[in-house]
């Protein structure tokens, strides 16, 4: 949403850049609409779905991406590719969620109020990484325009690790947390959140030392002494 709002108000992005980033939203929102599904088969013990779905999706993207970019330009391919993202999630995804979910019940809105408060912690953790990524390009690319963005970019890419790296590591603990929770183990609960947090925190701590000793000759192998 931030990226939307900044592509088409004071961001100084031309038209073509600013609908690029908007098709690829798109692109996007058809993806997090699939993982709203796949959440609900994998509860079911119907993963094989979605392996075939991300499967169908990833091979097709390469390809429909690739000839259209081919033939014509940026945003006709990444419109290809968004009418691809959601053609799979009406006509696939969402009919084989409902063939395996005859019988669908319709959760009353306080059901739906208690869900949304319990995922908000999620969702703050998975905004802020995107937060912290984004807004130094995004500012960089309105203030000192697309040469200093290329520069950061090539020299920031390795940091990406860290917040690419943390969430995956952390993401399969979170079926233990709801276990915990489930079973009223708070104590145990939030020792286990704490000691995750002081892991992601030593790991960062190494990252940043790493960084301080051997940064430059990196980024001399990575990019040369210029």
């Amino acid at each position: 949403g931030y990226l939307a709002v900044m592509s088409f108000t004071d961001s100084g992005y031309p038209l073509y850049t600013a609908l690029a980033i908007l098709l690829y939203l798109v692109y996007r929102s058809g993806d997090a609409g699939s993982d709203v599904i796949f959440g609900e088969l994998q509860k079911d013990g119907h993963l094989e779905v979605c392996g075939i779905s991300m499967s169908v999706k990833g091979i097709l993207s390469i390809l429909v991406f690739s000839v259209l970019l081919l033939f014509f330009d940026l945003n006709v391919a990444l419109a290809g590719i968004s009418v691809l993202a959601l053609l799979i999630l009406v006509f696939y995804d969402f009919n084989r969620y409902k063939a395996l979910h005859e019988e669908q019940a319709s959760p009353d809105s306080g059901t739906v109020k208690q869900l949304l408060i319990n995922c908000f912690p999620l969702l703050l953790s998975t905004i802020f990484p995107i937060i912290i990524t984004a807004v130094p390009r995004v500012s960089l690319a309105q203030f000192e325009g697309e040469r200093i963005l290329g520069i950061y970019a090539s020299i920031c890419t390795p940091t990406v690790l860290i917040t690419t790296i943390v969430p995956n590591v952390l993401c399969p603990f979170m079926t233990y947390y709801g276990k915990l929770y489930e079973a009223g183990e708070n104590k145990k609960l939030f020792r286990t959140f704490w000691l995750s947090i002081a892991l992601t925190a030593v790991f960062g701590a190494v990252a940043c030392l790493a960084a301080h000793f051997l940064g430059d000759f990196v980024m001399g192998l990575l990019f040369g002494e210029e």
